[in-house]
């Protein structure tokens, strides 16, 4: 990767970003509010776009024509998975780190192409699997101390939609589940199973069983047709102990001892403010090691492992 010319400097991060659809909004929104990265273009079609952005920010329609200009330092990726993975290609071939959509890729082989190539290129990013952002999810983590404590997972995650067309229900919810449980075990399952529940519609809900070395087990109800929103993750320990991380919650992270509910306090960043400041500090510090896009090939080999 060429040397960045603001490691060493306390002057904000250049990012591009391309796709301004409701998540690319959220990180134009997101951008703005942080000293620490400045949006100097998006691609979008959007028309609307413009009057999102700042005065000094280039709006393009095509976002072969943003990685062009060389003052980009980072560049964030708001595309449906699919389209994203050329995109991560051409950015990473021209040395610049990316900040990824989960899930990476629709594919093992794809997203292993993104991995191959910031190998070759010395250049690496992030995958922005937001809930191991969320401090509620890193304060749960903490809790857990050794992984031989923990029993199993249990967690729920999913909304009423959305319902779409152009991309798996699976995918759209599964990689949240997935990554939380590889963070928490720190390696991918032995054994994955699969079953799409009947009768529910509209919507589409799944259940995943995820077995790990050790005898532990992770059992994920996920999808599109709950009838409202929830994102529940639940540890159980060998001492009897549960730690709960629900994002739906007023407390959003619990511990649970001999019945009784232990509130604890955590910190209050938006899970996605912390993914785009951590991308501009790394950026700044001159570079990504491989781990986080490593982590991003290991989600999409789960989820493209499931059976039944």
């Amino acid at each position: 990767m060429p040397a960045n010319p603001k490691a060493d400097s306390q002057a904000s991060v250049r990012i591009g970003l391309v796709g301004a659809g409701r998540w690319g909004r959220n990180y134009i929104k997101t951008a703005r509010s942080l000293d620490t990265v400045d949006l100097v273009g998006v691609a979008s079609g959007n028309p609307q776009t413009r009057s999102l952005v700042g005065p000094t920010c280039r709006v393009v329609g095509n976002w072969a024509r943003l990685l062009e200009d060389d003052g980009i330092e980072g560049l964030i990726i708001a595309t449906p998975p699919a389209a994203q993975v050329e995109i991560a290609l051409a950015a990473l071939g021209r040395g610049v780190p990316v900040l990824l959509e989960k899930p990476m890729a629709l594919s093992t082989a794809d997203a292993r192409r993104i991995v191959d190539r910031s190998r070759a290129t010395g250049t690496a990013g992030m995958v922005d699997h937001v809930y191991l952002f969320n401090p509620a999810f890193q304060a749960l983590l903490s809790a857990v101390g050794a992984v031989d404590d923990v029993v199993g997972v249990r967690a729920e995650g999913g909304a009423h939609g959305p319902f779409r067309d152009d991309f798996p229900t699976l995918w759209d919810w599964a990689p949240h589940d997935v990554a939380m449980c590889l963070a928490l075990f720190g390696d991918a399952p032995q054994d994955v199973t699969c079953r799409e529940r009947e009768g529910v519609s509209p919507g589409e809900l799944f259940d995943i069983d995820l077995s790990f070395a050790g005898g532990r087990t992770a059992n994920l109800t996920l999808g599109n047709g709950f009838a409202a929103k929830v994102r529940r993750f639940t540890v159980t320990l060998r001492s009897g102990a549960e730690l709960v991380f629900d994002d739906v919650a007023d407390d959003r992270f619990v511990r649970v001892v001999d019945g009784q509910a232990q509130v604890v306090e955590v910190d209050a960043e938006a899970p996605l403010t912390r993914a785009v400041r951590m991308f501009g500090e790394g950026v700044r510090a001159g570079g990504f090691d491989i781990s986080d896009l490593a982590f991003g090939l290991k989600v999409v080999d789960v989820i493209a492992r499931r059976t039944g």
